[in-house]
């Protein structure tokens, strides 16, 4: 399936193929993200954001910023279409993603903070 690899640690963006098909195993997302476990992270309409669940726990690391998306990205990571319970071929071009993207060097990426509890009325 047709992809964009965000890879932090070369700091480029490249079209992927994704094999096999994340619909039915997640064993090409982990072996692009080079992790674990993956979590979507839906940005946009048809269009998702693969990533190391637990980047954040493996601080130091490089990772990255989206334009107009307000937090930071550690890692790796996967655009596909679609969302998180039915993923699509990637149609955006690597070129036009790699223009919104801001590298963060591994101490520039925000540490987890502290859990907090909302009690919502």
């Amino acid at each position: 399936m047709k992809a964009i690899l965000i890879d932090a640690n070369e700091r480029k963006v490249v079209a992927a193929d994704v094999k096999p098909d994340p619909n039915k195993s997640l064993d090409g997302l982990h072996a692009l993200i080079g992790c674990e476990w993956v979590q979507p992270v839906v940005i946009g309409e048809n269009l998702t954001l693969w990533l190391d669940e637990e980047g954040r726990l493996k601080l130091p690391k490089p990772g990255f910023r989206l334009k107009g998306i307000p937090t930071d990205f550690v890692g790796n990571g996967v655009l596909l279409g679609g969302d998180a319970d039915r993923a699509k071929a990637c149609r955006v071009p690597a070129e036009i993603v790699a223009m919104g993207i801001e590298w963060l060097a591994p101490g520039e990426v925000t540490p987890p903070g502290r859990p907090e509890i909302h009690i919502l009325p």
